[in-house]
């Protein structure tokens, strides 16, 4: 037992649980209005757009939280990820989900390492998914705002597949609505 390591670990956890907490709330709360057929495309389209706001969200809390612990001297953290996790590195949506997981494994759970988001059918929803969510906040026609049985299923599980890997990254241990759910891709 290494009391320091502890104290380390204990003030990390304590950054991350409360902002993990209040994003899925955001999400929990669109949630919690009834789907109903006079609803479904508004709340299809709500429910998209809250991931995707939360997943820029973590994913930039996860950049600096990586940082944060690479400041108490954890390693695990090579160069080019150093660089791409500086704040003002400027990603794209997908470019900074991984740099965030990787950063985050690479301090927290780094037998997960490299994780090969290649390999992963669900990071293909994710990319998919996020199409999506291009198309319902820049619509060009009223048909680009309704989303499709078969994307609301993607989107689901890219849903589930995002937050089973930051569950896993994190090194915590899984909630019971993400228990059924395979481990993390790695290679």
């Amino acid at each position: 037992m290494n009391p320091d390591r502890d104290a380390q670990i204990a003030a990390f956890i304590g950054r991350v649980d409360p902002f993990l907490t209040a994003m899925l709330a955001d999400m929990q709360f669109v949630g919690s209005v009834p789907r109903t057929p006079n609803n479904a495309c508004a709340w299809d389209r709500a429910n998209v757009r809250t991931f995707f706001s939360v997943l820029d969200a973590l994913s930039n809390f996860l950049r600096s939280q990586a940082l944060f612990l690479r400041d108490l001297g954890w390693k695990g953290l090579d160069s080019d990820l150093l660089n791409r996790l500086q704040p003002q590195a400027r990603l794209t949506l997908k470019e900074n989900v991984k740099v965030s997981l990787n950063a985050i494994a690479a301090v927290r759970n780094p037998r997960l390492m490299p994780l090969d988001f290649g390999r992963s059918p669900e990071w293909g929803k994710l990319v998919e998914a996020e199409s999506v969510r291009d198309r319902i906040i820049h619509p060009k026609s009223e048909t680009d705002l309704t989303i499709t049985a078969a994307e609301c299923a993607v989107f689901n599980a890219a849903v589930l597949w995002y937050f089973r890997t930051l569950v896993d990254c994190l090194a915590l241990e899984r909630p019971p609505w993400l228990q059924n759910f395979g481990d993390a891709q790695r290679t």
